[in-house]
């Protein structure tokens, strides 16, 4: 499988390799430890055939629900479905907001079985009953908490060594970054049209002037 972008992957030619006297072309799909790839790294695959079998369970548990006591339910619903709507999270957390929505849609059919509101009925009340952070969010806290480990080296080797912090960059780095973000409050502040922000734009500037300050100088040849 050839990786790019939707624009860098029509330039590139057909080739094929060869390997022990057979050809091997390339494919539009691979999984991998479970995991849907495609050439451009959307996981629309992925996300899909995900939320297909999430609904497939969810639809078999809610035929017996009636079976069931609700902790039970919350137990059976948290092994067999959301095991399998969180795996390997950290690795396609950066999908889509079309792809989070359908996943969105599976816990609130979850939230519906457990609850039995009716079809329009908001789900946001249950939710917060049942103590569920939403997708989003929950796919933040767990690349928050990977990242804390990485930090603290309590995850494996292979992640805490390209793990770089952002004190470790250069200081000509954090000014550069610095520039950045200023010129994007002062895009923001010119579209919402803010008179009054002059003491915010000082505190800005007066930082960048104290990184230009601290910026380590390079050695006059």
């Amino acid at each position: 499988m050839v990786f790019g972008s939707r624009q860098m992957l029509p330039k590139l030619r057909d080739f094929t390799l060869s390997l022990l006297g057979k050809e091997l072309v390339p494919v539009q799909a691979a999984k991998d430890l479970g995991v849907t790839l495609d050439p451009h790294l959307t996981f629309n695959d992925h996300i899909v055939n995900t939320v297909s079998s999430c609904m497939s369970r969810l639809g078999q548990i809610n035929r017996v629900k009636h079976a069931f006591y609700r902790g039970t339910l919350i137990t059976v619903i948290n092994a067999l479905v959301f095991s399998k709507l969180f795996y390997c999270s950290n690795v396609w957390a950066n999908s889509s907001n079309c792809n989070i929505d359908k996943l969105q849609s599976v816990q609130n059919f979850a939230c519906r079985i457990l609850s039995g509101p009716r079809k329009f009925d908001h789900v946001t009340p249950i939710l917060k009953e049942l103590e569920w952070l939403p997708v989003s969010s929950q796919l933040y806290y767990r690349s928050a908490t990977l990242a804390l480990k990485c930090m603290t080296g309590c995850a494996p080797d292979y992640l805490t060594s390209i793990f770089i912090k952002r004190a470790d960059i250069s200081t000509r780095a954090r000014v550069c970054v610095c520039v950045r973000a200023c010129v994007r409050v002062c895009v923001c502040v010119y579209q919402l049209g803010v008179l009054h922000c002059a003491s915010l734009l000082r505190t800005i500037f007066a930082s960048l002037a104290r990184a230009c300050a601290k910026r380590k100088r390079f050695p006059s040849s």
